[in-house]
C-alpha cells in the first residue's frame, strides 16, 4: 500500500464493513457503501468468508489501482478476493480478456483490434440506425404505455451485437436467457449450467464458420478464419471470447438504456435540458 498511500493520502483504520451489502433500492449502490466514498479512498470490508480485503471508492486511488502491474484481474489465483459463495462456485473458469493479466491479456486485446476500427463501427451505422428506428417507430404505433426494456432497450443491442458477431438473431431468446443466469444465477449451478449451455451453442456456431470455406463479415468470422485458422488460439479461447462478447454485448448496453431512462423520469430538470 506504500505507493497507493503517495498518491491518495493515508487509509484511515477502521472497523471492517460487510461487503457485498443488499440494496435497499435496486437502482442506486447499497446505502452502506455512502461513508466509505465519503470519508476514505480504500477501507477494508469483510467477505461473506469472514476473510477481510480492501475495497476501492476513491476515484484517484482506482485509477492508480487499475494501472498497478501487481494487481491481478485472475480469479484464479488464491489471493483473488471472491465476494460471494455464488461466484467462489466458477473461480476456477478461465475468463477470456476480462480475467487475464498481461502479457496474454494484451495478446488476446491485440487480436480483437482489427475486428473493432471506427470504419467497421461507422459502417455500422445507417444498420443500427434502422433498428433504432424500426423499434421506435413499432412502440408509437401500439400507443402508451410501453415496456421500455422488451420493446427497445433489449432488442437494440442484441441486434447490434448478433449483426456484428455473426450471430443469427432468431436464437436470441436463448442466449439473453442464458446471459441472465450467467450474470445472476441465484446459484453457482445456475451460472455454471448457463455457460456451459452457452459455450455448446457458440461452439457449434464456430465449427459451422470453421466449415465454410469464405468467411462471413462476423467478428467471430474473423476468430475463426485467421486466429484459429493461423493457430493463435484454439477452439476453446474463441468460445470463451465469443460468450464474454456476446454476453457483455448486449447485457451491458440493455442496462444502460433502461437505467438511463428511469434516472431521466426521476430527474425532470435534466430530461428537459435533453429534450
Amino acid at each position: 500500500m506504500t505507493e497507493l498511500t503517495d498518491t491518495t493520502g493515508p487509509a484511515k483504520a477502521a472497523d471492517p464493513v460487510a461487503f457485498p451489502q443488499d440494496r435497499t433500492c435496486p437502482y442506486h449502490p447499497p446505502t452502506g457503501y455512502g461513508p466509505l466514498r465519503e470519508g476514505r479512498p480504500v477501507s477494508r470490508v469483510t467477505l461473506y468468508d469472514g476473510r477481510e480485503v480492501w475495497a476501492v471508492s476513491g476515484h484517484s486511488a482506482a485509477r492508480a489501482l487499475l494501472a498497478d502491474p501487481r494487481l491481478s484481474s485472475d480469479r484464479r489465483r488464491p489471493e483473488f478476493p471472491i465476494p460471494t459463495a455464488r461466484f467462489a462456485g466458477v473461480r476456477d473458469r478461465r475468463v477470456a480478456l476480462l480475467g487475464l493479466d498481461d502479457p496474454e491479456h494484451q495478446i488476446q486485446r491485440r487480436m480483437m483490434i482489427p475486428s473493432f476500427t471506427v470504419k467497421r463501427a461507422a459502417a455500422l451505422r445507417p444498420a443500427i440506425q434502422k433498428i433504432v428506428d424500426d423499434l421506435l417507430d413499432a412502440m408509437i404505433e401500439r400507443g402508451p404505455g410501453a415496456e421500455l426494456v422488451s420493446a427497445f432497450a433489449l432488442p437494440v443491442p442484441s441486434m447490434v451485437i448478433c449483426d456484428l458477431l455473426g450471430v443469427p438473431y432468431a436464437d436470441h431468446e436463448f442466449f439473453e436467457e442464458q446471459s441472465r443466469k450467467l450474470l445472476r444465477g441465484p446459484t453457482a449451478d445456475d451460472s455454471q449450467n448457463a455457460r456451459k449451455e452457452l459455450e455448446t451453442y457458440l461452439g457449434g456456431l464456430i465449427d459451422a464458420k470453421a466449415g465454410h470455406p469464405q468467411p462471413g463479415e462476423g467478428v467471430l468470422d474473423d476468430l475463426v478464419h485467421k486466429q484459429l485458422s493461423e493457430g493463435a488460439l484454439d477452439r476453446a479461447e474463441v468460445v470463451s471470447l465469443a460468450v464474454i462478447l456476446l454476453v457483455a454485448g448486449h447485457e451491458t448496453t440493455a442496462n444502460m438504456i433502461s437505467l438511463g431512462t428511469y434516472t431521466l423520469l426521476q430527474h425532470p430538470d435534466r430530461l428537459a435540458e435533453l429534450r
